[in-house]
């Protein structure tokens, strides 16, 4: 977020209504967006490494673990 000019944190919550997997997949888009349209005047660093190996691993078990989402993942 910004804040006070500044670049700075914020937790991300999950709604009443919102499923766990749900709340997964948008923190997953939450990362996605960050590292490839915010802040484009930092370099690419470590962390952003961390975050994009992470971000994989979960898409991976996300897919193994649910039909729907291997299922796009195989769509034409």
């Amino acid at each position: 977020i910004v804040s006070g000019g500044a670049l700075g944190w914020a937790d991300s919550v999950r709604s009443d209504r919102e499923t766990d997997a749900a709340f997964l997949v948008r923190c997953l888009k939450t990362v996605r967006n960050n590292l490839f349209h915010g802040g484009k005047s930092h370099p690419y660093t470590e962390r952003d490494a961390e975050l994009l190996s992470s971000g994989l691993v979960v898409m991976h078990e996300l897919r193994r673990l649910h039909n729907g989402v291997s299922q796009s993942f195989e769509a034409d």
